[in-house]
């Protein structure tokens, strides 16, 4: 594995994202994340399962019931 993109954008379901976080990153943490495709009440668990890598809730953004989190390195 060699070093990781700085911006990852993934426009994925909950279930997906919460598969990437709990296997991590192949290389190195992206500074900036931006996970979409969210219900806006899915939200708080899917930062928290990034914050573990570092990974701080910046924004989110509301879509009717479909939400976007930007995760920021910390």
């Amino acid at each position: 594995p060699g070093p990781g993109a700085p911006t990852v954008v993934a426009n994925l379901l909950r279930p997906l994202l919460l598969r990437v976080a709990a296997d991590g990153f192949a290389g190195e943490t992206p500074e900036t994340l931006v996970a979409s495709g969210l219900l806006a009440h899915e939200g708080d668990e899917v930062a928290a399962a990034y914050a573990r890598h570092g990974l701080r809730e910046t924004r989110r953004v509301a879509g009717g019931e479909w939400i976007a989190l930007a995760l920021q390195a910390h």
